[in-house]
């Protein structure tokens, strides 16, 4: 119960802030110290499906940006958007677990 109001409340909000890092998930903006960031449509999806679930393993990750069976295909082009995104944003916002997948910093 608790985590669905803490759901609830974060995707309410109209900005999501982690450290230096602002999300506008209405206008699908994201800055980095005020200024924006230039995201490509697959970091964007990418960045806002970890905020809404926390963590996900690779396999949730792969399905949901590529909607493929063929995770080893994918599995490449899924490090290099988290590569990506940690390069843009910064190198912390997003943690790798440890034969699971990937959690976002709250």
């Amino acid at each position: 119960m608790r985590m669905k109001v803490i759901f609830k409340r974060l995707w309410t909000q109209d900005i999501i802030t982690i450290d230096d890092i602002e999300i506008d998930i209405k206008q699908k903006i994201v800055k980095k110290s005020g200024i924006p960031v230039s995201l490509k449509l697959k970091e964007y999806q990418l960045l806002e499906y970890l905020l809404k679930h926390k963590s996900l393993s690779r396999t949730d990750l792969i399905d949901y940006l590529w909607g493929s069976d063929d995770i080893s295909f994918w599995d490449n082009n899924l490090d290099v958007y988290i590569y990506s995104l940690r390069t843009k944003l910064h190198k912390d916002i997003i943690k790798t677990m440890k034969w699971y997948g990937y959690s976002i910093k709250q």
